[in-house]
Parts: structure tokens; C-alpha cells; sequence
């Protein structure tokens, strides 16, 4: 078997010449890239859609939930200070009576007490 010979298609435009080559990509590759831009952002756009809503209630639980840290840390600064003054009551006498004698405005026998009464400032 020896060599085939096969015939040579040549391009009756070509010249061989490197610099004849038109190197710019045709209409058809520019626009196919700008569809494929054009259904990334409308993907983009979809996909935000439905979950820009989502990203808004998240936004808000979390502010809720930063308002209801803020109360419970003050509910628990005042259940500790009853705790404290409940704790006084039982174990302090003298605690006890000075509360009791506030609260119901008593004084013992050669006693004088004096309140000072602040006015409300706006």
C-alpha cells in the first residue's frame, strides 16, 4: 500500500497571508454573548425577586429580636434587685422596719423625719 492521494480543497479566498485574516468575532458570536448576558441578569433578577422579601424579614426578626434582648436583660436587672430587697425583708430587721416605717409614713416616739419633695423638671 503505498500513499493515497487525496485531493486538496482549496479556499479560493485564502491567500495564505496572515495579515488578510479577519481576526474580529462575527455578529452572531457578539450577540450570543449578549443573550447569555442578558439571561444571566434575568436570572439574577428572578432569583432576587423571590428572595429580596425574605432578606427584609430576616432584617426585622433580628431587629426584634435586639429589642427583646434589650427587655429581658432589663426584666432580669429588676427581678435581681426584687430578689435582693425580698432577700433584705427576710433576713435584716432593721431593713424591715425602715421599709415599713417609709411605706406607712411612722416614726418612733421623739422622732422627726423629714421628706424633701422634688418637683417634677420637664
Amino acid at each position: 500500500m503505498g500513499k493515497r492521494n487525496v485531493p486538496i480543497l482549496e479556499d479560493p479566498h485564502f491567500t495564505g497571508d496572515d495579515d488578510e485574516l479577519d481576526l474580529r468575532p462575527c455578529v452572531w458570536q457578539r450577540l450570543s454573548q449578549l443573550m447569555l448576558v442578558i439571561l444571566f441578569l434575568g436570572a439574577l433578577g428572578v432569583i432576587l425577586r423571590f428572595f429580596w422579601p425574605e432578606v427584609q424579614r430576616a432584617r426585622e426578626l433580628n431587629a426584634d429580636v435586639q429589642d427583646l434582648t434589650a427587655i429581658r436583660d432589663e426584666k432580669a436587672a429588676e427581678r435581681d434587685r426584687l430578689r435582693n430587697e425580698l432577700e433584705w425583708l427576710r433576713s435584716d430587721p432593721e431593713f424591715l422596719e425602715a421599709v415599713a416605717r417609709d411605706k406607712l409614713d411612722k416614726q418612733r416616739e421623739g422622732e422627726f423625719i423629714f421628706r424633701i419633695q422634688r418637683e417634677d423638671r420637664p
